[in-house]
């Protein structure tokens, strides 16, 4: 009876441990980090999140354009709301471990993982 009981506790064990959320998705890997990018006319693009908030910068020639607002996040997508300009931006993702594919409409660019 005690193997019994045993057996069936080291099951029920191994059974909850099974239905642990893991966090290597990948909405946590873009979530965790920073992300950059540095193209060779001096133009950046840098990517960050903060609870449930993203912020995207874009840098060029002096110029600063900053989309920031609540986000929402799935496995393929997020979307950045903007109400002050009465504005969403949605773009698509991919991450790669170190780079992160990031689409918006027909146009990619790679950003490298900051930290």
């Amino acid at each position: 009876m005690k193997k019994a009981v045993a057996a069936l506790l080291i099951s029920f064990f191994f059974l909850l441990c099974g239905c642990m959320r893991s966090t290597s998705g990948r909405i946590d890997e873009l979530r965790e980090h920073e992300w950059r990018a540095q193209f060779e006319g001096g133009a950046t693009v840098s990517l960050s999140f903060e609870e449930d908030e993203a912020t995207l910068v874009l840098e060029n020639a002096g110029e600063l354009a900053e989309i920031s607002g609540k986000c929402l996040i799935d496995n393929e997508q997020f979307v950045i709301f903007v109400p002050e300009l009465g504005q969403n931006y949605g773009f698509q993702y991919v991450p790669h471990g170190k780079t992160l594919e990031l689409r918006y409409g027909e146009k990619t660019i790679v950003l490298n993982r900051e930290k």
